[in-house]
């Protein structure tokens, strides 16, 4: 690349480091100088909810499906694992009991009823937890995220 391509390189880099561009790459993801709106979500549910442990939301993007905002930040950017592409599929949530808890991921929706991404809720132990009270407690936590959430565009909104 000739020198002045690289200065523009650069000169785009920090712009969209300044601005906030959401750019679904995972390199973008991990080091966005603002957050987008996903991550924003996934704070606010954790702080609203003490029976969470941790907190995801994964997403088709421009380089496929992909954790697009995370509790723990070194998750952003990591590509969909089962647990995530078979509810963006199918519709039905996955769950995984663990030893430190109930590990839930469920489709979210838009408002026209069409999958949107995922969300993996990492639920604490508690007395007489089962599946099924997770699954109802994980479809609570989706529908506080999908009232705030028309498109899959908005996930993406730089903060």
């Amino acid at each position: 690349m000739r020198r002045t391509g690289w200065v523009s390189v650069i000169i785009i880099a920090a712009v969209a480091s300044a601005t906030g561009w959401a750019l679904t790459d995972a390199s973008t993801l991990r080091t966005a100088s603002k957050k987008v709106f996903a991550q924003k979500l996934v704070e606010e549910i954790l702080r609203r909810h003490s029976e969470i442990n941790s907190l995801e939301i994964a997403a088709d993007s421009s380089s496929g499906c992909q954790t697009i905002a995370a509790t723990d930040p070194r998750d952003l950017g990591e590509k969909c694992d089962n647990d995530e592409t078979q509810p963006l599929k199918t519709g039905e949530p996955f769950v995984e009991q663990e030893k430190d808890g109930f590990d839930v991921t469920l489709p979210l929706y838009d408002r026209s009823n069409q999958i949107l991404a995922v969300v993996g809720i990492d639920f604490k132990v508690a007395p007489g937890q089962t599946k099924e009270s997770v699954v109802k407690q994980g479809r609570q936590v989706a529908a506080e995220i999908e009232s705030q959430v028309p498109s899959k565009d908005k996930l993406f909104e730089p903060q």
